[in-house]
């Protein structure tokens, strides 16, 4: 998908706003092949029901907007956080100091028998719930949506992670970053990466730097800045691609992006924002293919109503004494 023209040239055909030279790149994309012409119509479907309520701005502008956030809040955010944690430091080192002189023998003997591994800091988030974190060298990690991540004590530079989490790591110390996930562990210095691991799922997209996969078996893949990383238990493959396009961070700005995904994939991905189950009565439905994207504000049955028009399914939402049902027949 390296050759497939951003969202921006997509929005901006669809609002009259392109000029020749873009038009023509994008039609030329379009006549190369079938697969093209559908991937830009499932889009189109989308942008016509919706309008601008899925879609703000193009995405050139969300991408600039990512990066002010970037600025703004991974940069002076954390240096607010940096500020409160060292005036925090400095206001509870007294109070701190009678729980330290208990806990320290605790931690000599359960250093002696080697049981500090057994000792972790588990952070969680629930439906729209992000959260930051900032380990002890200044590393950043941004929780998704129903998300899990385990610290270890012993070793501070390792965590597990169930969920997504969008990570800033510090390069100034020469431990290596080990990010601990179902099918592996990746490994890195210092760099910018976001890792989704979900259901045995796993996608890894380095938006800077350079890190390391190890699989279960020992296979080593590395990955560099706009590579990404794809591996589905089914197919038991690891997939890399190369990417221009950030879109595997736009939860952090609000938007959820769905490209060229199946239904079955996409439900589930919702399921971590809305409370709701879903069955499938179609069989053939699980495997159609949704392209859009959506902004965490809207309603689920917005978003529900808008899949149900693009895939042309008959798709109802049910209220049960167990809560919502998403029907797909």
């Amino acid at each position: 998908m390296k050759n497939k023209p951003k969202y921006e040239l997509f929005v901006r055909f669809l609002k009259g706003e392109l000029d020749d030279k873009s038009a023509k790149h994008l039609l030329n994309w379009l006549a190369k092949s079938p697969k093209n012409k559908r991937y830009f119509e499932e889009f189109k479907k989308t942008w016509d029901f919706m309008g601008n309520a899925h879609i703000d701005k193009p995405y050139s502008e969300i991408e600039k907007q990512w990066l002010d956030l970037q600025s703004k809040i991974f940069v002076r955010h954390i240096e607010i956080l940096k500020i409160i944690k060292n005036l925090l430091n400095r206001r509870i080192k007294i109070l701190l100091l009678i729980p330290l002189v208990i806990l320290i023998p605790v931690f000599i003997y359960l250093l002696k028998e080697g049981k500090t591994e057994k000792l972790i800091l588990a952070n969680t988030t629930g439906k729209f719930e992000t959260k930051t974190i900032i380990l002890p060298d200044d590393t950043y990690i941004t929780l998704n949506s129903s998300s899990k991540i385990y610290i270890s004590i012993a070793q501070n530079r390792e965590v597990k992670l169930e969920g997504e989490a969008y990570f800033v790591v510090n390069p100034s110390t020469k431990i290596t970053f080990k990010v601990k996930v179902d099918p592996g562990i990746i490994t890195v210095h210092g760099t910018e990466f976001n890792v989704k691991s979900r259901s045995g799922k796993l996608t890894i997209y380095v938006k800077n730097g350079m890190v390391s996969f190890e699989s279960k078996n020992g296979s080593r893949i590395y990955l560099n800045s706009k590579d990404v990383l794809n591996y589905n238990p089914h197919e038991g493959i690891f997939k890399v691609e190369k990417t221009e396009r950030d879109i595997y961070t736009q939860w952090i700005v609000g938007n959820l992006v769905f490209e060229n995904q199946s239904l079955f994939d996409v439900l589930n991905e919702l399921k971590n924002y809305y409370e709701f189950d879903f069955v499938f009565t179609n069989r053939n439905a699980m495997g159609k293919r949704i392209t859009g994207v959506f902004h965490k504000g809207l309603t689920l049955e917005k978003i529900i109503e808008t899949i149900s028009f693009i895939t042309g399914l008959k798709i109802e939402t049910i209220e049960t004494k167990r809560g919502k049902i998403i029907k797909v027949s």
